[in-house]
């Protein structure tokens, strides 16, 4: 059964689980194909283990934005695109 969320705050509160949801999934596929250790994978993004067993626990953590994005493109959540470079610039 769907949830209902009828305040913003319980939105906003929805849409932090969903997003914390997706990337502790993401994190578990990416441990699960590569067969990595939370160690291996902690050493590769250059993160603490703990912080990498709190994301995938679905808790809050605070790292730099580097750190984040790396995290984030590990648990396939996000993509980089590339850029688009034109010849005039200004």
């Amino acid at each position: 059964m769907p949830r209902v969320c009828l305040t913003a705050s319980q939105r906003e509160a929805a849409k932090k689980a969903d997003q914390a949801k997706a990337l502790a999934d993401g994190l578990m596929v990416h441990k699960a194909l590569t067969r990595s250790t939370f160690q291996d994978m902690a050493e590769q993004l250059n993160v603490d283990v703990k912080i990498l067993r709190k994301a995938i626990k679905g808790e809050q953590v605070y790292v730099p934005l580097e750190k984040a994005l790396n995290i984030l493109l590990m648990a396939g959540v996000v993509e980089m695109k590339k850029e688009r470079r034109s010849g005039n610039v200004q």
